[in-house]
């Protein structure tokens, strides 16, 4: 029987997560627009991905549904300084998205910028949370989220790419913070959860 718990997902996870990533959001309008096409998305995206769940699991934090969905991310104290990223990150994200390294890099150097990510204020920094297309229904990520929200206990700080993702967000208690043009037609909003206090 195929296990439906959200668990920490390890080193042997890094190809399954991989794959939930890039199926997850093959259909989305963001990444649609930062490999422009999906013959590159198909080819460039999942090395994305998978450069992604690495550092997750090695300096992060990342969970899985078998077979279902992932979330991957780290505390903001784990985020790699502005140094580090000039000099390493940003190198790395152009060897591996090539023609799309443009793209790319205009989401992520935007996305560690404040007021649209208070870098100041410890948290969790929700990366990327992916269902497999056939259970996106299931709502894996609300899972996913919420067991992430029990087991660390402090503000977690995200990106909503839908107006559908930015809705789910706000019954989960997320509140937006800002949000951030990319380009003329796509647009992120930032948002933040302060954790619940138990009674």
């Amino acid at each position: 029987m195929e296990s439906t718990q959200v668990r920490r997902a390890t080193r042997a996870d890094l190809d399954e997560m991989t794959d939930i990533l890039t199926d997850g959001f093959a259909e989305n309008p963001f990444f649609a627009w930062m490999f422009r096409t999906k013959k590159q998305y198909a080819r460039l995206a999942p090395a994305l991905f998978r450069w992604m769940v690495d550092q997750a699991v090695e300096v992060g934090d990342a969970y899985i549904v078998d077979g279902k969905g992932t979330l991957i991310g780290r505390k903001s104290s784990a985020i790699a300084p502005e140094e580090h990223w000039n000099t390493v990150g940003q190198r790395q994200v152009r060897d591996i998205c090539a023609e799309c390294a443009d793209n790319a890099l205009t989401y992520f150097n935007a996305a560690r910028r404040a007021p649209h990510h208070p870098m100041d204020t410890p948290h969790w920094h929700a990366e990327a949370i992916a269902a497999r297309s056939e259970y996106r229904n299931e709502a894996v990520g609300i899972r996913l989220l919420r067991y992430n929200f029990k087991e660390h206990g402090m503000p977690v700080y995200l990106n909503a790419s839908t107006p559908q993702n930015i809705e789910m967000y706000s019954l989960l208690g997320f509140t937006v913070l800002d949000s951030l043009k990319i380009s003329e037609t796509i647009e992120l909003t930032s948002m933040w959860r302060e954790p619940v206090l138990q009674s």
